[in-house]
């Protein structure tokens, strides 16, 4: 998911993107033989497909309930999860428009991230930017804010409430249930996205269990006097990972 921002100043004029792509990590997987004088099991060959495996001595069924017999149990599935509709995550927007900017006068546009997670059992939610507000060439930026104190950053959150702080930031309200960061319990506090230009991991903004969520992400952009005239944008990417 991205969000893309543009901005044009003095009427500075600043629009959002944002990309949403959930994804799988899937570990390496090493086959291995499991033995006695009862039963061989060949992990290769166990097929999750409801199929009836060769009869032997032992029979060993794949489906989503288990069979035994001796003393193994073979069960594939999730157990105890009922149907439920897969995971996804959506955004209310993949473009936020700030319009025209004045200095030190703050403008702040929110958008809802909603989360279906039922059919697993958590997630997480990453962001990153690919680089702060820029314009073309000759280039210009808008920093990414550090808050009033000069203390946040992509880890860290800071309140942010002077009109002659200036910057980018980012702060995430719960609408249903609970799955921001701690950090934002206080209604001024901010942080600013991860860069990718520096090569900064993607931080976590969401984080939640099996259950539906919905979150308010505000960005908020703030500009000095001296800031030169032109159109700024960047893009926020959003990753979605499941856990299983």
């Amino acid at each position: 998911m991205v969000n893309d921002l543009r901005l044009k100043v003095p009427y500075l004029f600043t629009g959002l993107f944002a990309y949403l792509f959930i994804g799988l990590f899937i570990p390496l997987v090493r086959a291995e033989t499991m033995f006695n004088k009862d039963y061989i099991i060949q992990t290769e060959r166990i097929d999750t497909v409801a199929e009836l495996a060769p009869n032997t001595n032992n029979n060993i069924q794949s489906d989503d309930k288990f069979n035994s017999e001796g003393n193994f149990k073979v069960k594939t599935g999730f157990e105890d999860r009922p149907s439920s509709p897969p995971f996804s995550v959506s955004l209310s927007s993949d473009f936020i428009d700030f319009g025209l900017l004045t200095p030190t006068n703050p403008i702040s546009r929110t958008l809802t991230l909603s989360v279906n997670s039922f059919s697993v059992p958590g997630y997480s939610i990453v962001a990153s930017e690919n680089h702060p507000l820029e314009t073309g060439f000759p280039q210009k930026i808008i920093a990414d804010t550090t808050c009033d104190r000069g203390e946040c950053n992509e880890e860290q959150s800071g309140e942010w409430t002077s009109p002659l702080t200036f910057g980018f930031g980012y702060r995430c309200d719960n609408i249903m249930e609970t799955a921001c960061d701690n950090s934002f319990s206080k209604s001024s506090t901010y942080k600013h996205f991860s860069n990718a230009d520096r090569k900064e991991p993607f931080q976590v903004i969401v984080r939640g269990r099996s259950k539906d969520a919905s979150v308010r992400l505000s960005y908020k952009v703030n500009i000095s006097t001296s800031q030169p005239e032109g159109v700024y944008s960047n893009t926020i990417t959003y990753i979605a990972i499941p856990n299983f």
